[in-house]
């Protein structure tokens, strides 16, 4: 777990425009900074990260998941990907890294753990 004592910037993501003009129910939700950024294997989503993850957001503790951030568009760009992941570990004061032989093996840290520092 990393933490950083900073004043958190402004929303970066311009995209709530496009998100509320393709889902118009969420129009009047109120956008939380993310306080804490998670970073996980894929294979894990699902058994670890996503009950870390819903537990978090029934506390009303905002959150990066890359779910949430990251379109099916952006996997046209590795570039892309990791500036949106590198953006995030910005804007987040905590980050959690869930390790387990899947992150390991996917060599996730080297990628990800090299953005962190």
């Amino acid at each position: 777990m990393f933490t950083r004592n900073k004043l958190l910037p402004t929303l970066r993501f311009g995209e709530r425009s496009a998100f509320e003009a393709k889902y118009p129910q969420y129009k009047n939700a109120k956008y939380q900074i993310p306080a804490i950024f998670i970073s996980h294997s894929s294979l894990d989503k699902d058994k670890i990260v996503l009950p870390i993850s819903d537990y978090l957001c029934a506390k009303e503790i905002a959150i990066w998941l890359d779910r949430n951030e990251i379109t099916l568009d952006d996997n046209l760009s590795e570039e892309l990907i990791y500036k949106k992941i590198y953006d995030g570990i910005s804007i987040c004061k905590t980050g959690i890294f869930i390790v387990t032989s899947n992150f390991m093996e996917k060599k996730q840290m080297d990628k990800k753990g090299a953005i962190y520092l």
